[in-house]
């Protein structure tokens, strides 16, 4: 039988330990510290985490519309002479790409599209294969060092444990005597207590017993109630929240939007109070989503602000006055009777 059979440092001293025995042990019940919200902030924040994982991944982020924009970019098919419906962007960009979607030929728009649908699809078959692998680094974590002490590795400990669990279970009765033959060689356990345990007389061990704690078990099943209950009636507003278009960034806020709750930056309110400064509070705090922000801001103050035209000057009357003396513009005496204005009005007007 080879090293590599089983080398941990429980086998090689002699302290291998029963799992059966260690299961008994343990007592019934356990004061478990439960994580359950204590305020509204917590509840919002524990019911805000979990509908992160409900997104479709392959489904565009909520966008605030534009009408102005939304207008000039309008497409028409060829064929039908219909509108076609823009193409959002998806939610795996960053903010400042996503400003500049609406630049992208229709073409390029659908090809991203149907190329991140694609990436996300082959995700979801390979959830279960990336879930196993997953499980067994863990398992395998902790005997790493073990393995690099014989020159092995988890994969090829495994095989051959399962290799000889095989042999066990199938082999005639000389071979399995040969291999518990080798295994007792190499481990050397305690003949004695090997020779009682195969007269059928197991080692007695004083086991503890604790008797169950009922108000614990009330208390943590009241406890789940209320969760459950603020659950329920706080999802309906956290999914409404995150469906209004005013949030499009909310995907690249949320981690920060979940630190600014936890670590009490936010003052408490109702739920659409609470979760919308949240947004504000990351927003500014953003490097890419601050500068987007402000760059609308200031696109939309300068269309505000139209352009005054120059005050148009007074039209002169060309209409001389009977002070200019009526003919090149030169000053005439004032008349100093009714009788002499009269004449030079007549005079005027006669030609003469």
């Amino acid at each position: 039988m080879e090293d590599s059979i089983n080398h941990s440092e429980e086998l090689e001293n002699g302290t291998t330990t029963n799992v059966a025995e260690v299961a008994e042990q343990e007592p019934v019940t356990e004061a478990v510290e439960t994580s359950e919200p204590k305020t509204l902030r917590d509840a919002v924040l524990k019911a805000f985490e979990k509908t992160a994982g409900d997104k479709d991944p392959t489904k565009a982020l909520p966008q605030a519309s534009e009408p102005e924009k939304a207008e000039a970019n309008k497409e028409i098919d060829p064929i039908t002479g219909r509108e076609l419906e823009p193409i959002r962007a998806p939610n795996s960009m960053t903010p400042l790409l996503r400003e500049k979607w609406g630049s992208v030929p229709r073409e390029m728009q659908k090809y991203w599209i149907d190329r991140e649908r694609d990436m996300q699809v082959r995700l979801q078959e390979t959830a279960d294969d990336r879930k196993l692998v997953k499980q067994f680094n863990e398992v395998a974590a902790p005997y790493e060092a073990m393995f690099r002490q014989h020159g092995t590795n988890a994969i090829a400990h495994t095989k051959e444990l399962l290799n000889l669990d095989y042999q066990l279970r199938t082999g005639s009765p000389a071979d399995k005597a040969k291999i518990i033959h080798s295994l007792v060689t190499y481990f050397q356990p305690d003949m004695n207590t090997l020779a009682q345990l195969a007269n059928g007389m197991p080692m007695q061990q004083v086991q503890a017993q604790q008797a169950p704690n009922v108000q614990e078990l009330v208390r943590q099943e009241l406890q789940a109630r209320e969760a459950a209950r603020q659950e329920a009636e706080l999802t309906p507003l956290i999914k409404a929240f995150e469906a209004d278009p005013k949030y499009e960034f909310l995907e690249d806020l949320r981690p920060m939007m979940q630190k600014a709750l936890e670590a009490g930056f936010i003052p408490e309110g109702s739920v659409p109070e609470m979760l919308g400064r949240a947004y504000d509070f990351a927003a500014s705090q953003h490097p890419e989503v601050s500068k987007v922000l402000a760059s609308r801001a200031a696109a939309a103050a300068q269309v505000s602000v139209q352009p005054t035209s120059p005050a148009a000057k007074p039209v002169q009357s060309v209409k001389p006055s009977l002070a200019s003396g009526g003919r090149g513009g030169q000053s005439q005496p004032r008349p100093k009777s009714l009788r002499e204005a009269v004449e030079r009005s007549w005079d005027k007007h006669s030609g003469s």
